[in-house]
């Protein structure tokens, strides 16, 4: 059976996922029930990928003959055999998404090989196209086992299921625990913490080009939107889909402390797009400068309000041509303007790395005003809208981990010198 990914609007104006079939029908009561019920908070995006997983287990199943909620409402469960199945086939790419690189579709002249050299061929061309990698595998295989926890506790986590059950549920939580423990990621390329994740060459020349008036910008119209877009990235780090759902409101125009408010609200029934950004760390206030304020106050003032149909809503960047201008941005719309200066740098630039290069500054500065480590790390919580539990900060700090290490190395090495001399 067909399986697709489908996004709904319900009566009040929010949006939610669904997996249907080849005539836009729910596959599956439960699994829709799972998705909508247990999912509807996420991000939208973190939807549509979840939605995917467990499409893509229904298709597994619906296939093999099991009917999982059965299994599951009847104590049942599925052999060890039934989940090695599964696990195994988590693996491998979808059907429909091997077909096109399934050698029996290619038309190849077999005559020069020998039936040795035929059987490498085919092994090796079908294990490097149809392998997804370590992490697709592991999203599968937790969705899976999610969508199981809650069929358990639908169906008996308001009785007293017998001890026989419960353990063999338990024993079956360790093997897909286990086997998702296992895997690991395949990217053995070996990232140099020393270098920036922008070129210093690099992001002159983007902060040069950007600018509205050069002659080297990319752009033949918006320059000045997607100047101040860039520029709100490079100050404060934010995320390309809490850019896209800013409202005009959100603009604080303070004078001691201009800021910007970052709202988690990931079924806002005013935005009428289609594919919704949302904000998916928390919410919370950017501090910018009295400069970007002005410039922001001059977007709204100079160029949005020239958009009629920017008047019938309240977000604050819109498209400027085609049949979309006045409307809300999209995601796509920001994805456009990385490609352009993507292309135009010669290096692959996303607001994601733009994310990672102000932290990088933001820890050089932080180190040149002399702040304790730890009071750095909580302001950056802050700034990047994480949890207090957040250790994303290691992660995005790891150029300046790398260097502190190099320094400390450096200091045992001059000692250890010292030492050798003062033996001689």
């Amino acid at each position: 059976m067909v399986a697709r990914i489908e996004i709904c609007q319900a009566q009040g104006g929010s949006q939610f996922i669904m997996v249907t079939d080849e005539f836009g029908l729910p596959t599956c009561f439960h699994l829709n029930t799972y998705l909508v019920s247990q999912l509807s908070e996420k991000a939208l995006n973190t939807q549509i990928i979840y939605a995917g997983q467990l499409a893509f287990v229904f298709r597994h199943f619906e296939v093999a003959g099991i009917d999982l909620p059965e299994r599951i409402r009847s104590g049942e469960l599925l052999t060890r055999a039934e989940y090695g199945a599964f696990e195994r086939a988590c693996r491998f790419k979808a059907k429909s998404e091997q077909a096109k690189h399934d050698p029996a579709n290619k038309v190849v002249n077999l005559a020069q090989w020998s039936s040795k050299q035929l059987d490498r061929y085919l092994h090796a061309s079908t294990a490097a196209e149809e392998y997804v990698g370590s992490a697709a595998t592991k999203g599968r295989l937790r969705r899976f086992l999610g969508y199981l926890r809650w069929l358990y506790s639908l169906y008996h986590g308001d009785c007293s299921p017998p001890q026989d059950l419960i353990h063999r549920f338990v024993q079956f939580e360790h093997w897909v625990n286990e086997d998702a423990r296992k895997l690991r990621d395949q990217n053995h390329v070996t990232k140099d913490p020393y270098l920036s994740v922008i070129p210093d060459d690099v992001f002159v020349r983007l902060l040069g080009c950007i600018a509205p008036e050069a002659s080297d910008n990319p752009f033949k119209g918006s320059r000045r939107r997607n100047s101040l877009m860039i520029w709100m990235f490079n100050d404060t780090g934010m995320r390309k889909g809490a850019l896209a759902k800013l409202k005009l409101a959100d603009v604080v125009e303070d004078w001691e402390t201009p800021r910007l408010r970052i709202n988690r609200t990931p079924n806002d029934p005013d935005d009428p797009r289609k594919r919704r950004p949302s904000q998916k760390t928390n919410a919370g206030t950017v501090p910018i400068s009295h400069e970007l304020m002005a410039a922001l106050r001059y977007y709204r003032d100079h160029i949005r309000a020239h958009f009629p149909a920017a008047q019938q809503h309240d977000f604050l960047f819109v498209s400027e041509k085609g049949k979309t201008k006045g409307q809300p941005l999209t995601i796509r719309g920001i994805d456009y303007l990385f490609a352009v200066l993507s292309e135009s740098l010669g290096f692959h630039l996303t607001a994601h790395i733009l994310r990672h290069k102000w932290n990088d500054l933001f820890s050089e500065k932080g180190k040149a005003l002399g702040i304790d480590p730890a009071v750095l790390e909580d302001v950056r919580k802050v700034a990047m809208t994480w949890s207090e539990n957040s250790t994303m900060g290691s992660v995005y700090n790891k150029k300046h981990l790398a260097a502190l290490a190099k320094k400390i190395s450096a200091a045992r090495q001059d000692r250890q010198f010292q030492s050798e001399q003062d033996d001689e």
